[in-house]
């Protein structure tokens, strides 16, 4: 053991000193034999929070979130015309992402961008950005895929992409299932969220509230993160490799076949000449 004094210089945040003799009758020098530990102060606990934010930071949708806000304040009608979803338009190819960076009012793009900058914050540094990113795409245009098979219209909105990372939670909860903590409370928060979401949708359905609430645009979003999500996002060590491999192969086989599936559907359905807007 190591001989402290009260007067060393203190190695951590806050020393507290605690002795070794705990006799009544002990006639040990107590000052020789004190003991320093170190106990972090407030200021390091609050230090490691901010480290622990800024390392999982999805700075990825944050840009994407800056990227629909500019457009949002800046862009002026022509322009979002030019981006939009427009089901008579449907061979301008990137009207099937761009429509993502439209959005109807501030309530709409403030909710948009908090639920997806949300969801990233827990997968954009667990799973990679990349693996996000194209997950939140591939949402958007199967939304979109699936809104213009089911009821063309003119869509805008990130909800598809949105919905695609939400529901992609409950894939990273399978994969991960052994390592994840309060495992319980995240799919009660999914539940509710889903929950809240179909409620909200069937309220609006029924009162035919304009602008309309696209649901397949929902639906197939999400579908997509569920599948894309066990076929890209990493696996823990509690799941078997051949199980993992097997779900990957089958989840990328069944998405293959269900995008390809609406997109013959939409390349050959005719033309609309539709005026219904929606958002998503």
């Amino acid at each position: 053991m190591r001989n402290f004094s009260l007067d060393d210089e203190p190695l951590g945040d806050v020393n507290v000193y605690i002795s070794p003799v705990t006799t009544p009758t002990s006639t040990v020098d107590e000052e020789k034999c004190l003991v320093r530990i170190s106990l972090k102060s407030t200021e390091s606990n609050i230090r490691d929070v901010w480290n622990y934010i800024v390392q999982n930071l999805p700075y990825l949708m944050i840009v994407i979130s800056l990227i629909q806000a500019i457009i949002y304040f800046e862009c002026n009608a022509d322009i979002r015309k030019i981006l939009r979803y427009d089901p008579d338009k449907k061979y301008e190819i990137w009207r099937y992402l761009t429509y993502m960076l439209i959005h109807e009012d501030v309530v709409h793009l403030v909710l948009n961008l908090f639920l997806q900058c949300t969801f990233a914050f827990f997968l954009e540094t667990k799973q990679g950005r990349l693996k996000v990113g194209i997950l939140y795409l591939a949402g958007g245009a199967t939304g979109v895929l699936g809104a213009s098979c089911i009821n063309p219209g003119i869509l805008i909105g990130a909800s598809a992409g949105v919905y695609s990372l939400l529901i992609s939670l409950v894939a990273d909860l399978y994969l991960n299932y052994e390592n994840i903590k309060y495992k319980t409370y995240r799919g009660i928060c999914i539940s509710v969220m889903v929950l809240s979401d179909i409620t909200f949708n069937l309220y609006h359905f029924w009162s035919r509230e304009e602008p309309l609430i696209s649901w397949e645009a929902h639906l197939f979003g999400g579908l997509s993160g569920l599948i894309l999500g066990l076929a890209l996002y990493t696996n823990s060590e509690g799941l078997q490799q051949g199980r993992k491999n097997i779900c990957m192969t089958f989840s990328s086989l069944l998405y293959f076949l269900i995008f390809t599936t609406l997109v013959i559907i939409t390349i050959d359905s005719g033309t609309l000449n539709c005026a219904t807007k929606m958002k998503t």
